[in-house]
């Protein structure tokens, strides 16, 4: 009976420490999310952040059902829980978020690369091709000399936890140079840091 009431206490122990770690995560990932796109991946994270507090009632009652697991199984099931409401809650504030702002976040990436002198073809998917055309050429000009509607992974494979999907491929004339500009590209970048981030807090860093 002691050795059950031990492993209790270290099991409520393990979920609140988490729940902390998630909370002073969330608050990092703000800053961190103003060098991918200002606008919206700061409002992404507000979502989530929005989401915690109804995470805490809901793990309380999970930590109840799971008192017979191993303490790593809970903080496995923890992590993974945590994920998946981000995802929702992202879905659903994607949903919200206007076509001309999406177009913007995504072009703005285009011009952290150089392309120097080559002929680029563009295509686009989930996005308008007149208005995303007419906002690539702002920023290649010339360089730009076609755009073409496609469908997800259609040109490039990608996987993507998006309900829907919407992105800019630019390939070059010689097909050498295959650069995609996509949502699920800007929303995964988060995603990534988070998960490493939770990950880390909840089992450490892995030795190499």
């Amino acid at each position: 009976m002691e050795e059950l009431r031990s492993t209790e206490i270290l099991d409520k122990e393990i979920v609140s420490d988490a729940q902390k770690k998630a909370e002073r995560i969330a608050a990092k990932a703000a800053e961190e999310c103003k060098k991918i796109a200002a606008s919206v991946e700061a409002r992404v994270l507000e979502e989530i952040s929005k989401t915690e507090d109804n995470l805490k009632l809901k793990l309380k009652n999970f930590e109840r059902d799971l008192n017979a697991s191993v303490p790593l199984e809970k903080s496995r099931f923890y992590v993974s829980y945590v994920q998946d409401s981000i995802v929702k809650n992202i879905n659903e504030y994607l949903a919200s978020v206007s076509e001309d702002k999406v177009i913007d976040v995504l072009v703005k990436r285009c011009k952290k690369l150089d392309f120097g002198n080559l002929k680029l073809k563009a295509f686009v998917y989930g996005l308008d091709e007149k208005k995303t055309e007419k906002a690539l050429k702002k920023v290649l000009g010339t360089s730009l000399y076609t755009t073409e509607k496609t469908e997800f992974n259609k040109i490039i494979y990608e996987e993507s936890v998006l309900a829907e999907n919407k992105g800019i491929i630019l390939i070059s004339e010689n097909e050498e140079v295959k650069c995609r500009f996509t949502l699920s590209q800007v929303v995964e970048e988060i995603l990534d840091k988070k998960r490493a981030e939770l990950s880390e807090s909840l089992f450490g860093k892995v030795s190499e």
